[in-house]
């Protein structure tokens, strides 16, 4: 008659009684993480690319408001805007400065050292789009439209 170890069929004994996991239980704890962040990780991926456009689409309307409020403020006509010292300011004082018409209204991405080199802006006083370039001498386009759902940004 044999003497029972108490170890199960299926089962490896370990040397001084510790069980371990046989390599099919591996296998299959590895399959459902691999399930589980095979279902998780596009989520993440779009809620954070949702996040990144709600951003911008809040960024954008930041700057249109505060374009429009500066036009506004100063008096400034789309006619010759040129002729207006605050406007003329928008290109040629960094983002950084405090005496820049959009101080505090840029998007959050921009370096405060960079500068806008160009705005492009309707009748209406409506920020259709916007040049910046950062220190680095790199260009970064927002064109902003007004569609039937509300703005949409375009970066280039």
């Amino acid at each position: 008659m044999r003497k029972s170890t108490g170890a199960r069929w299926g089962r490896c004994r370990l040397k001084g009684g510790r069980g371990g996991f046989t390599l099919l239980e591996l296998i299959v704890v590895m399959a459902i993480i691999a399930l589980l962040a095979g279902i998780g990780v596009p989520t993440y991926v779009a809620y954070i690319r949702k996040a990144k456009e709600q951003k911008a689409l809040i960024e954008a309307r930041q700057l249109r408001m505060a374009v429009t409020a500066m036009m506004l403020e100063n008096d400034i006509s789309t006619e010759d805007p040129m002729e207006s010292e605050v406007y003329m300011s928008l290109f040629w004082k960094t983002l950084d400065d405090e005496e820049h018409p959009l101080y505090g209204c840029c998007p959050a991405g921009w370096d405060p050292k960079g500068k806008i080199v160009e705005m492009f802006i309707e009748d209406d006083l409506r920020l259709t789009s916007i040049v910046y370039e950062a220190p680095d001498g790199s260009r970064e386009t927002w064109i902003l439209e007004d569609t039937k759902d509300g703005l949409t940004v375009t970066c280039k």
